[in-house]
């Protein structure tokens, strides 16, 4: 293939030399580096993006889930091989409900933290995503709104730590459906949700010629 090119204003080239510079990296390595993490950021993204509307498709054409109350009693038993309740249909739909990947997310999430830390740890994590997912009952729209989805698409940040997770649900009439849960770093969606200007090209710039892909 032959090498590619970029156009690049000037504050930006400078901006990479110095870095080069600093680094001991070479200009192509960095901008090479910065366009694969960034594919791989947006990559992320989007399967997110696509498991969310994979499991509301699953949702409503099975209806299974578990209630939040069920939830509360389960992860209060986090620290232990304790199972997860069984999904299942109900006629009465409650307030806030999860969705089976979520569900399975969360069973995951369980056994991983019960392999790397001690069970206190289990406990605690269960604790605030509890509190989190209980608060989606009283304030439904406060979530971060996902217009790339859809205007009933929300995310929820839950705090833990350095990171945290997120909690991605849809919102169902009255009802709160969470469909995924990631952690926060596996997604890095604090800046891949904003749309970048795909397309966009600088009315003025410099080429910076890249190694062949």
């Amino acid at each position: 293939m032959a090498p590619s090119s970029i156009e690049l204003d000037q504050t930006l080239r400078e901006s990479i030399q110095r870095t080069a510079y600093a680094t001991g990296h070479s200009a192509d390595w960095i901008v090479s580096n910065a366009i694969e993490e960034y594919v791989a950021r947006e990559q992320r993204a989007m399967a997110f993006q696509q498991a969310t509307l994979m499991a509301w498709e699953e949702y409503q054409a099975s209806g299974l889930h578990i209630s939040a109350d069920e939830m509360e009693q389960w992860l209060a038993c986090w620290g232990t091989a304790d199972a997860p309740p069984s999904v299942r249909r109900r006629s009465a739909v409650p307030q806030v409900m999860l969705a089976p990947p979520a569900v399975e997310y969360l069973q995951r999430l369980h056994e991983r933290l019960l392999e790397q830390h001690p069970p206190q740890v289990a406990q605690q994590v269960a604790a605030v995503i509890v509190k989190s997912i209980r608060w989606l009952g009283d304030e439904p729209r406060y979530g971060r709104l996902m217009s790339c989805l859809g205007d009933e698409y929300r995310d929820w940040w839950i705090d833990f730590a350095d990171s945290g997770y997120i909690a991605r649900y849809r919102l169902d009439g009255n009802a709160v459906v969470v469909l995924s849960i990631r952690q926060q770093n596996e997604c890095h969606l604090a800046a891949s949700s904003l749309k970048p200007p795909y397309g966009h090209r600088a009315s003025s710039g410099h080429k910076l010629k890249l190694m062949e892909w």
